[in-house]
C-alpha cells in the first residue's frame, strides 16, 4: 500500500490524505483567517443579536429556537448520510413558509 504524502490546503489548513479521508486542522483555519471572514462572523453575529432581541418576549422566538433546533437535526442527519431522514427535511423546509404564515397569522 502507497503512502499518500498529505498537502494542506493554502487556505484552511485541511490536509488531503487519500480521495476519502479529510484530516481537519482548526489552528491551520484560524491561521489562514482573511478579515473578510472576520468581517462575515461579526456580521452575523450581530443580526443573530438583533434578532433575538426583536423576537424575546413573543411566541416567535419559541418558534425560531424550534427551527433552530430542527436545522441542527437536519444538519447531523446530512453529515451522518441519514438519507430518508435528510429526504424528509428537504420536503419540510419547502413548506415552512405557508406553516409559519399560518401559525402568525393575526386573528381578527
Amino acid at each position: 500500500m502507497e503512502q499518500s504524502s498529505a498537502e494542506p490546503h493554502p487556505r484552511w489548513g485541511l490536509e488531503y490524505r487519500g480521495t476519502d479521508e479529510i484530516a481537519m486542522n482548526p489552528f491551520g483555519i484560524i491561521a489562514h483567517l482573511r478579515y473578510q471572514d472576520v468581517l462575515d462572523i461579526l456580521f452575523l453575529t450581530v443580526l443573530t443579536y438583533h434578532l433575538y432581541i426583536w423576537f424575546s418576549g413573543t411566541k416567535a422566538l419559541k418558534a425560531l429556537v424550534g427551527l433552530l433546533a430542527l436545522g441542527v437535526v437536519y444538519t447531523i442527519a446530512r453529515s451522518w448520510g441519514l438519507f430518508l431522514t435528510t429526504w424528509v427535511f428537504q420536503i419540510f423546509w419547502q413548506v415552512l413558509v405557508i406553516l409559519l404564515i399560518i401559525l402568525f397569522q393575526s386573528e381578527t
